[in-house]
Parts: C-alpha cells; structure tokens; sequence
C-alpha cells in the first residue's frame, strides 16, 4: 500500500513536467515524493523504527516543503 505514492509519482512526474511550467513547482513535488519514497523504502522491508526514525527527522523540512509548495501554487492562481 505504501508505495502507491511512489508509483504514482513515477507514473505522472513525466506528464506533470508537460504540464507545469514551473520548475520550482516540479521541484518541490519531487522533494517531497523523494522523502516518502524513503521512509516507504524502509516501511516495505520491515524496518519500521529506521522508517519513522526518517520521517521524524526529515518531517520539519517535508511540512516546509509542502507550505512552499502551496505558496508557489497560490501565487501561480492570483
């Protein structure tokens, strides 16, 4: 279940990249896929503690992540 987000990450970065004009926006999305990506990675081989160990450390710039994100996408809509 926990690579969902991963597949669909691979399966439409190439489609978003048609779509989006800003790579800032592009970049963001991929930062914030690549730190799930991990902590699935260490979900799906049972290493549950190194994988919340990850989220924990890496949460503060994964909320960052997102706040600019949609920063960047409100500004692209005004």
């Amino acid at each position: 279940m926990s690579r969902i987000y991963v597949a669909l990450w691979d399966s439409m970065k190439v489609e978003l990249s048609k779509n989006i004009q800003d790579p800032e926006i592009l970049r963001l999305l991929h930062k914030i896929y690549y730190r799930f990506d991990l902590i699935n990675f260490n979900m799906n081989h049972d290493r549950f503690g190194a994988g919340a160990g990850f989220a924990k450390e890496y949460l503060s710039e994964m909320k960052a992540n997102l706040t600019a994100l949609k920063e960047r996408i409100k500004d692209k809509n005004t």
